[in-house]
């Protein structure tokens, strides 16, 4: 790593990039090809926006303090016009593979961040794609690819017989978001990667933003927006006068001839090296998490007479819903069916509908009058238990919500119409979460003494509407980890081998999970071989399960059953229910030899 110092500008030169920075411009280019990367209008990488103020801010001072081991840090200092907000220092840490950026200020008077802004508006750029992780339902790609170079070309004329799709692809510029709003894998890593040819430029967070998403837009050639979201005018984050305010810290990491996974891979190496990110080896993993599970949800639609695919809620039911129908007497007989044709399993999921109801997570006392006795007859049977819930629904009628000293903001409603509870708040861990994990957990009198959970619904989250009584856990990505880290600490206090099974793929998470399933599946089944590819990148260490999915014929169980055991995954078994009238498989006879046959390569 070289370093230069001229006239009030820096240039600092590695193996994989060169940064030239002086009081009023930044710049990266690549030193093998020559190209500009990045072109920006100003020295301060990284600055607030506050929140119902319009500010500006002017680069002032610029230090460089070079290190023979470590990093050269260049400290670029500036001003704005606003009298709520004193100097900003923004810190640009050159490592030979990738740059960190951070930045503080402090409160004057008191404000409100509305976003954390990183590069300039009108910052030029020579990058030709944009990928962004969002696999949502029924796309079987694991992440999306935009073509920056055809967007941002406003006002440009098209012959009149041009097909507005492609008009719109060369108009409209890339819009970009890793705020989740669909039910799969949320909350997201903060990251972004360009690439242009062989170069990629990762963005990613070091630090768990208290913020909403990072968000990026970009014409042609140039960004229009890149920017952590902390709530906007309307919910920005507050402080009072005399605060620091410290914006997420950032990395640039610049790879060269690698590819998309390499470079995420890249990301997640820097987070574990940094501590941000656990480790974990699956080397360590019980016996019993490595098995196949049964889940007892398609079986309940099933059962239900909703027929043998059912895979979605809001369907048009004949009779019962799932939730509605199950009950210990269907539990029962689809735990007899385990015991009698001997699946070779390690535990049951108890899923949707032996609670109470959703945010009072005790057995439904008519439904479900001895759940431990349930529970016990698995533990006979050799098996573990697990049981589903979604720790952020509330639905109407359960006891949480007469509990306003609990609910964040007093009970507002947030996107999905339910409160959320504030598990920061000291109360709502002693009084709810605490005597919750307890009573799944412990071998007590009047608890379950069950042995792990399937947490659900990870998108029915924290919204900037809500404050939280703890402003470390404000933000997506903290507020989840920090409650799923609860969740799991209370379960091991109980069974120090107990398994969180969870669908967050995100580094940090890591360390609160242990089995990351696949999520359900309505189309291709080669979505769950590519998720399989995406956990594994990004939280590596975490035992990844295939799950339930649409398996209409034999022929799909058998692809099914290879796609796991080709790509490594742990499988949930479904369907194993018999017609209550013929007493035939809803997928034919052969389907339990089938079974019998490929199940115990996971013995």
């Amino acid at each position: 790593m070289q370093y230069e110092e001229h006239g009030g500008a820096v240039r600092v030169s590695t193996f994989h990039y060169c940064l030239d920075v002086d009081q009023h411009a930044l710049r990266l280019d690549d030193p093998r090809t020559g190209h500009r990367l990045l072109d920006v209008p100003t020295a301060l990488a990284l600055w607030p926006s506050l929140a119902g103020e319009e500010i500006t801010w002017h680069g002032t001072a610029l230090t460089v303090a070079p290190a023979e081991a470590g990093p050269v840090v260049i400290t670029v200092s500036g001003e704005t016009d606003s009298a709520a907000l004193g100097t900003l220092t923004v810190t640009l840490s050159c490592y030979p593979e990738y740059i960190e950026v951070g930045a503080s200020c402090a409160f004057v008077q008191a404000g409100a961040v509305a976003h954390w802004n990183l590069l300039a508006p009108g910052t030029h750029h020579d990058f030709f794609h944009a990928h962004h992780w969002r696999n949502r339902h029924g796309h079987t790609a694991t992440f999306e690819t935009y073509n920056l170079y055809q967007g941002g070309q406003a006002g440009a004329s098209f012959p009149a017989n041009m097909p507005p799709e492609m008009v719109r692809q060369w108009t409209e510029g890339t819009k970009l978001s890793t705020f989740s709003t669909d039910f799969m894998y949320a909350p997201r890593p903060s990251f972004f990667l360009l690439q242009r040819d062989t170069v990629m430029l990762g963005i990613g967070a070091r630090d768990l933003p208290q913020g909403f998403g990072l968000e990026f837009a970009s014409g042609s050639t140039h960004i229009d927006t890149l920017r952590f979201n902390y709530g906007g005018d309307a919910h920005g984050l507050p402080y009072v006068a005399g605060e620091v305010a410290e914006a997420p810290r950032l990395y640039l990491l610049v790879n060269h001839e690698e590819g998309v996974w390499e470079s995420v891979d890249h990301y997640v190496a820097r987070l574990q090296e940094d501590g941000m990110a656990p480790r974990k080896s699956t080397r360590n993993a019980p016996h019993w998490w490595t098995r196949p599970l049964y889940c007892t949800w398609n079986d309940q639609g099933f059962l239900s007479g909703n027929g043998a695919y059912y895979s979605w809620p809001g369907d048009n039911f004949v009779g019962k819903d799932p939730i509605a129908a199950f009950d210990g007497a269907m539990l029962d007989t689809l735990l007899d069916t385990l015991e009698r044709d001997g699946y070779p399993v390690g535990g049951v999921i108890i899923d949707a509908g032996w609670e109470t109801v959703w945010g009072e997570w005790h057995a439904h006392p008519q439904k479900f009058p001895d759940l431990r006795a349930q529970i016990e007859r698995i533990h006979t049977m050799g098996l573990r238990a697990l049981l589903w819930i979604a720790p952020f629904d509330f639905a109407e009628g359960c006891a949480a919500r007469q509990h306003p000293e609990w609910l964040a903001g007093g009970g507002v409603l947030g996107k999905w119409g339910s409160p959320l509870l504030d598990y920061s708040n000291p109360r709502a861990q002693e009084e709810y979460a605490r005597p919750l994990m307890r009573y799944f957990f412990s071998d007590e009198p009047g608890c379950l003494n069950a042995d792990g959970m399937k947490t659900d619904f990870m998108a029915d989250k924290i919204f900037p509407e809500f404050p939280v009584y703890d402003r470390a856990w404000r933000g997506e990505e903290r507020f989840i980890l920090h409650t799923l880290e609860l969740f799991y600490a209370e379960m091991r206090r109980y069974k120090p081998d107990g398994m969180m099974l969870g669908s967050v793929v995100h580094p940090c998470f890591i360390g609160c999970q242990d089995l990351i399933r696949t999520y359900d599946v309505p189309f291709s089944q080669r979505q769950h071989a590519d998720r399989n590819v995406f956990t594994r990148h990004f939280n590596p260490g975490n035992l990844v399960s295939l799950d339930l999915c649409e398996t209409r014929s034999l022929a799909d169980v058998e692809e099914h059953l290879r796609m796991a055991q080709q790509g490594n995954m742990s499988y949930e078994l479904g369907r194993i229910a018999v017609d209550p009238a013929t007493g035939e498989f809803a997928l034919g006879p052969d389907y339990l030899r089938l079974l019998k046959r490929k199940l115990p390569i996971w013995k």
